[in-house]
């Protein structure tokens, strides 16, 4: 994983070397030598990285490699942040100040880099000691551009093989004329067994839309509101008020007691006259359903509720006469045929199958059955020669004698190892998200951009590498398309949860992210260079770290006045949000590069101020306020800064 922060460096170390900031501070020459020496170790990193996990000396190697880079990338950041301040042309009263202020901030970079250098001095040192050796695959490979070939979802795409039984069964236990009464219907399954998907094709079933007069899906998983789920539904029938979405803003303790009692009893009269069906994916806790019951009304009409879970109990506690639907593992025929479907998207690269032996039995079968599994592995071995060497030196790399419960992580593990240094924090970067989040792919990539993610290719523009960068994640399975515009180009996507919970994972090993969700509390740490907020549209969270770098937030904006070193900050939620912007907010922060602000209240209040201080950010390559014309056509123009 050191290796995929390194590489970002060596990209940034390359970039300003080749930009006048390098010759400001006259500091070109040790950022090449600096550039030299990363290279070097790079060569090393990818057996370092083979052997991280079972010598705790070589992780000690990997873990002081990954904090240098992060210091050099500290000095790089510190040397284009102060040479925002150091304007061309200075009147002749500011000359000497200026050149005092810069010798100080010269001799203070120039210290910090003397120690680096020591630091490197050692790192390679230690090296031999550690048994390092250089490989010919431990330098970044280049993601190959994929064929731009797509399938439209379907009854034959690969996701869903071996669920056309499960989907007719749970069709008919949804229509079942004679069960009258409200009922609810539960899958129950580990994860990665398909029972979100098995649920989507019952939802999107001509038969059930036609037998349901409303239908709504909501997604629970583990840090559900309450308040918020009711919300979802009673939308769906009816647009909120305004003066119900004042009401609905409040957030303190009474209030939220009342407004969950309000919007059941507005739900409970909404729907006592409809055939309705609510879908509940993946939810965790047994007390969901009684908090839930009292909205819905069971007047004998056929209405029906749908849980997917990985819990029994969930199911048993949700209605105790409904027997809960125990998804299956796939068939060994089954499990080959979506492995190969996978590992073969195109027809015509299935002539290679005869010259594979019985490798593809031999994958399908230590798969266990298990869809998910199968299908991270095709995705892996897609991008593999179809040669019987390659696919056995990855059956060979597999841990097969683990438990079956550790055996699906195992899997997506090994799938993340196999991956490009450029694509490991591309895919890192999903952990910012919450669980079962649609993610606009455009932001995505122009926040991959502005983050230093997306190298430079030549007569390339960056969008096309990052949307390469994009498509080679989903061919791989690592994540999954929600919707394309007709171009083929993907609009929205989104990632299992599984696959989250491994980039969480990846990315709490080398410090990547910080995911920050309990209300009400101050995290300090000079380490952690990008935060996720989750919390919800009212809690405030104030943040402190100055070495951070990005903020993705899902509710007010913390005060961030602080972070001068600041590259991102968005904005990923589209509810309304009272709490308005300060004008002057962002005045320090040189080097955004990408300001996201979904929400058009965050500008309640915003005056020229506001403008004129965005209008500074010199380095900002996206502005993305997508409600802003319809807030500035009722309340102000925009400024000409603008």
């Amino acid at each position: 994983m050191a290796e995929a922060v390194l590489n970002i460096v060596v990209h940034k170390l390359a970039d300003a070397v080749t930009k006048e900031v390098s010759l400001l501070f006259g500091f070109r020459d040790r950022m090449e030598s600096l550039q030299h020496e990363l290279g070097w170790i790079q060569a090393f990193l990818k057996d370092a990285e083979s052997k991280r996990s079972s010598d705790e000396m070589v992780r000690k190697w990997v873990d002081d490699v990954r904090d240098v880079a992060f210091r050099i990338e500290d000095v790089i950041d510190q040397i284009i942040a102060e040479a925002e301040h150091h304007p061309g042309k200075v009147n002749a009263f500011n000359r000497v100040l200026i050149k005092h202020v810069k010798l100080r901030f010269m001799h203070r970079i120039s210290s910090e880099m003397d120690r680096i250098e020591t630091r490197i001095r050692e790192i390679k040192e230690c090296r031999e000691k550690y048994g390092l050796n250089e490989l010919g695959e431990g330098r970044t490979v280049p993601v190959s551009r994929p064929i731009k070939e797509y399938i439209l979802p379907d009854m034959n795409d690969p996701d869903v093989v071996g669920l056309q039984r499960d989907t007719e069964n749970i069709v008919k236990l949804l229509l079942d004329p004679h069960a009258t009464r409200r009922c609810v219907v539960s899958i129950v399954g580990q994860g990665g067994l398909g029972k979100t998907t098995l649920a989507r094709k019952a939802y999107n079933s001509d038969e059930v839309k036609r037998w349901f007069e409303f239908q709504v899906w909501l997604s629970v998983s583990h840090q559900f509101k309450l308040i918020d789920l009711l919300k979802i539904i009673l939308e769906k029938i009816r647009p909120l008020k305004e003066d119900e979405k004042e009401h609905l803003q409040k957030d303190d303790l009474a209030s939220r007691q009342r407004n969950e009692e309000y919007l059941i009893g507005e739900l409970h009269s909404s729907l006592v006259n409809r055939k309705y069906l609510i879908i509940m994916d993946d939810v965790w806790t047994e007390d969901l359903w009684i908090q839930v019951k009292g909205a819905l009304p069971d007047v004998g009409n056929g209405s029906r509720v749908l849980i997917t879970t990985r819990s029994s109990d969930v199911a048993k506690r949700a209605d105790p006469t409904c027997d809960p639907y125990n998804l299956s593992y796939l068939s060994g025929e089954e499990s080959q045929e979506l492995l190969l479907r996978k590992a073969f998207p195109h027809e015509h690269s299935k002539a290679h199958f005869h010259d594979l032996s019985d490798l593809p039995k031999k994958f399908a079968s230590k798969c266990g059955g298990l869809p998910l599994a199968l299908v991270v592995v095709g995705g892996l071995l897609s991008r593999q020669p179809p040669t019987y060497n390659s696919w056995h030196k990855v059956f060979q790399k597999f841990s097969w004698h683990v438990d079956d419960g550790e055996k699906c992580m195992m899997i997506l593990g090994i799938s993340y190892e196999y991956m490009p240094a450029v694509l490991k924090p591309c895919f890192m970067y999903f952990a910012s998200f919450p669980e079962d989040y649609t993610i606009k792919a455009k932001s995505l990539i122009r926040i991959w951009i502005a983050e230093g993610l997306i190298p430079e290719v030549d007569n390339r523009m960056m969008e096309e590498t990052a949307e390469d960068y994009l498509e080679d994640l989903i061919q791989r399975s690592l994540i999954q398309v929600s919707m394309r515009f007709s171009s083929g180009s993907v609009k929205y996507c989104h990632i299992h949860d599984l696959l989250r919970e491994l980039a969480i994972e990846k990315a709490k090993e080398i410090s990547f992210l910080k995911i920050i969700s309990n209300q009400g509390a101050s995290y300090g740490s000079s380490a952690i260079r990008r935060a996720a907020l989750h919390c919800n549209s009212l809690d405030i969270i104030e943040y402190t770290g100055p070495n951070l770098r990005s903020l993705l937030y899902f509710g007010n904006m913390p005060n961030i006045t602080s972070f001068e070193l600041l590259k991102v900050v968005s904005e990923m939620t589209s509810k309304e949000i009272i709490r308005p912007i300060k004008g002057d907010i962002f005045k320090k922060m040189a080097q955004l590069r990408y300001l996201g602000i979904c929400s058009c209240y965050s500008f309640f209040g915003a005056d020229a101020e506001l403008w004129k201080s965005i209008s500074r950010l010199r380095n900002l390559q996206t502005l993305d306020v997508p409600n802003v014309h319809r807030f500035t056509c009722d309340h102000m123009p925009i400024p000409d800064c603008i």
